[in-house]
């Protein structure tokens, strides 16, 4: 598994961020990366919900505190057991880590776009490339809209259909100003990158909820569905989770009517279909 965490706020102006982490909140943080403070998102491939992260401003001599940081699935975790109060015997946080790749790929395609090969031009240095005005979406989940949200490759003129494709490493971003930096490319060369936009700013918060609502949604009808048992004098059972439906069969193997958990699964889908349709259509409240 992997996670992701954002970087503090670096006040200092420090050229570097130095990744901690530990297997318990109070144990020994190891320094596992150092990375430039531009990233703003680290992903720890050797990570997941149970660890813990600490990271420090650097520059090159002088190092920060530590500052604790929750990684991202720490912070869905949360919301699942404070706003959506189910409980971690109800849902363990494994099961949530391991729905997070689908409720993912379920938010992208409801609320995004995702554009390949958009051709971006060069401002007056010949290392910076402007990006089209748009809502860019955090597409890595970690808590802010950055380079690792973006990809980029070159093609030489002119174009053809089998005309290679080189990748290209971006080494700045500033979603604020629109533009990327990239080491200069040849003059028959063009630049083309590939991200996903909203029609709308996503709030991190707003995305972390949408996260713990699409995961419990998505838990809980899994669970409707291998729970459910088959009476003796009946050959077929069904769920039908859009109308709270039960048919042939009202126990479940995890100890909870099935009703119930068919119940709990329409909540949490209904209140992520409301954010998602809020977001759409621009409604969206503090609370």
């Amino acid at each position: 598994m992997s996670t992701v965490i954002l970087l503090p706020t670096n006040d200092g102006g420090y050229e570097y961020a130095r990744i901690y982490r530990a297997d318990s909140e109070a144990g020994t943080y190891a320094l596992i990366n150092t990375i430039d403070s531009i990233q703003l998102e680290y992903e720890d491939s050797g990570g997941d919900y149970s660890k813990y992260y600490k990271v420090t401003w650097y520059d090159g001599v002088t190092e920060s505190e530590q500052i604790p940081v929750q990684s991202s699935i720490q912070k869905v975790i949360d919301i699942i057991r404070i706003e959506c109060k189910i409980s971690a015997g109800a849902m363990p946080n494994s099961e949530i880590e391991f729905l997070a790749d689908q409720a993912k790929l379920a938010i992208k395609m409801d609320i995004c776009k995702f554009k390949y090969g958009v051709q971006v031009y060069k401002m007056q240095d010949d290392r910076y490339y402007e990006l089209p005005k748009r809502w860019y979406f955090d597409a890595n989940f970690g808590g802010a809209v950055s380079i690792s949200d973006f990809s980029a490759f070159k093609q030489a003129t002119p174009i053809y259909a089998y005309t290679e494709k080189v990748d290209v490493e971006i080494l700045d971003l500033d979603i604020d100003e629109f533009y990327i930096k990239v080491e200069p490319l040849e003059s028959s060369e063009i630049l083309k990158v590939n991200y996903y936009n909203t029609t709308r700013e996503v709030k991190p918060e707003f995305l972390t909820k949408l996260m713990a609502y699409k995961i419990a949604s998505i838990y809980f009808e899994n669970l409707a569905n291998a729970s459910i048992t088959t009476a003796a004098s009946s050959p077929f059972a069904k769920v039908k989770i859009g109308d709270i439906t039960v048919e042939n069969g009202s126990s479940s193997t995890a100890g909870t009517s099935v009703n119930a958990i068919v119940d709990l699964a329409n909540k949490m889908s209904a209140k992520y279909n409301f954010m998602v349709t809020n977001f759409k259509t621009g409604f969206i409240r503090v609370n």
